[in-house]
């Protein structure tokens, strides 16, 4: 594995463990622990999040957060609307670049 990959791995296991760490103790937290807890879901990569639900006890926390925060945590339907847009004007695009050369 490289220096660069190692670092990577090592600082996913740590930021993990916090998570991990506030998840145990939620609801009892501060107001800039929550901010990490929602910052974390909304910005995680969704293999780090389902890491979190390995752990019988962290799972179970974690359910209960995210229905609690379901709004916060949301990272809503902007990405994936972007993508069926893209792909709409590519098809698009491509017949319109068939019809012309075709005719």
């Amino acid at each position: 594995m490289s220096e660069s990959a190692t670092v990577i791995s090592v600082s996913s296991d740590f930021r993990r463990a916090r998570i991990s760490s506030l998840l145990l103790r939620y609801p009892e937290l501060l107001n800039s622990e929550l901010s990490e807890l929602i910052d974390f879901y909304k910005t995680a990569p969704p293999v780090e999040t389902a890491l979190l639900t390995c752990e019988k006890d962290v799972a179970a926390k974690a359910k209960l957060f995210l229905k609690d925060h379901e709004k916060a945590t949301s990272r809503g339907v902007e990405a994936p609307l972007v993508l069926i847009i893209f792909a709409l004007v590519s098809v698009g695009i491509m017949f319109s670049l068939a019809y012309h050369l075709s005719g």
